[in-house]
C-alpha cells in the first residue's frame, strides 16, 4: 500500500498529489546540481544499504572493514537532462547516496530514509568543483603494486583554511 498523508481535500477542488508510485518498492527523487545551482546531466547516482558496525570490533576494526570493503550499490541511476534522477527499486531502509560527475568532486549524503509512509521532498545534491591526485604505489624496494587500493579520509580537526600540504589536492 502507498500513504500519503497530509493530504488537504476540499469539495470541488483540485489537489495535486504529483508523482504517486504505486507498488511494492519505494520512489526516492532528487536532483543533481553543479555549484551555481545548474543542472547535471549524466550525473551518476547510486543507493548503498548503511553498513553496520559489529558492538564488539571497536572503532578502529570498523573504519578497517569499511577502508577494505567493496559495497555494491542496490541500485545505480543517471539523472535526465534536468539533472533529475528516481529510485524505482529501493525497499524501506537508510542508504548512503554517491553522486559523481566528471570535473566534480564526489558527494556521499548518508543517512537518507526512504519509506513508503513518507512524502518526502525530493532531494537535491549540490557537486561541488574536483581536484584530482595522481602517484602511484610503490613497495619497499620501490616495485609498482598493482591494483593498490587507495582511501582518502578527511581529517576533521584541521581547521579549514589551514590543511597542510599532504591534504592538498585532495
Amino acid at each position: 500500500p502507498v500513504i500519503v498523508e497530509g493530504v488537504n481535500v476540499r469539495p470541488a477542488a483540485v489537489t495535486d498529489l504529483g508523482d504517486v508510485w504505486i507498488g511494492k518498492n519505494v520512489v526516492l527523487r532528487g536532483r543533481v546540481i553543479d555549484p551555481q545551482g545548474r543542472p547535471l546531466a549524466k550525473a551518476a547516482v547510486a543507493a548503498y544499504a548503511n553498513l553496520r558496525a559489529n558492538a564488539g570490533q571497536g572503532m578502529v576494526g570498523y573504519l578497517v572493514d569499511q577502508s577494505l570493503a567493496v559495497p555494491r550499490a542496490e541500485e545505480e541511476v543517471s539523472t535526465d537532462d534536468e539533472g533529475w534522477f528516481r529510485f524505482l527499486a529501493l525497499a524501506d531502509g537508510t542508504y548512503a547516496l554517491v553522486a559523481k560527475h566528471p570535473g566534480y568532486g564526489m558527494r556521499q549524503q548518508n543517512d537518507v530514509v526512504v519509506s513508503a509512509r513518507s512524502a518526502a521532498s525530493p532531494l537535491t545534491i549540490r557537486l561541488e568543483a574536483g581536484a584530482a591526485l595522481q602517484g602511484k604505489v610503490v613497495d619497499a624496494e620501490g616495485r609498482a603494486v598493482p591494483s593498490a587500493r587507495i582511501v582518502a579520509l578527511r581529517d576533521s580537526t584541521i581547521a579549514c583554511g589551514s590543511a597542510s600540504s599532504a591534504e592538498s589536492g585532495i
